[in-house]
């Protein structure tokens, strides 16, 4: 009676490991929808609308759109559910950070030189 006990609770444990999803595995097919959420830069919040689109190959594209701008990001791939890319031009570095959990999507946007630092941070729900 123990055996079985202990085999079932087993079974239960890895049935309930199995289940959660990987959030460095992501497919293209993730990606795209409507969401909506909120971008806060330094302070400043504006509503704001994502539109992912999948692109060509395996890339996703992002767009997104405020009050005021409109925006749309350089393609990346969509096979795994973070992205991040540094680039550096003369004295300034952008530093962007895209990830998606479930519906919740989250890009960090950080644009810095030699005296300032200028970080933008939009959450965003699948809708």
């Amino acid at each position: 009676m123990r055996f079985l006990k202990l085999s079932f609770l087993l079974l239960q444990i890895i049935f309930l490991s199995a289940c959660g999803k990987d959030d460095e595995n992501c497919v293209q097919a993730d990606w795209p929808g409507i969401y909506i959420g909120t971008e806060d830069c330094d302070g400043y919040i504006k509503e704001t609308i994502v539109t992912i689109t999948a692109g060509e190959t395996n890339d996703v594209v992002v767009k997104t759109q405020s009050a005021n701008s409109d925006y749309k990001y350089q393609p990346f791939p969509g096979s795994s559910c973070d992205f991040s890319e540094t680039t550096s031009h003369e004295a300034v570095t952008v530093s962007l950070d895209i990830s998606l959990e479930d519906d919740l999507l989250t890009i960090k946007n950080v644009q810095s030189d030699d005296e300032y630092t200028f970080t933008c941070t939009l959450t965003a729900t699948r809708n």
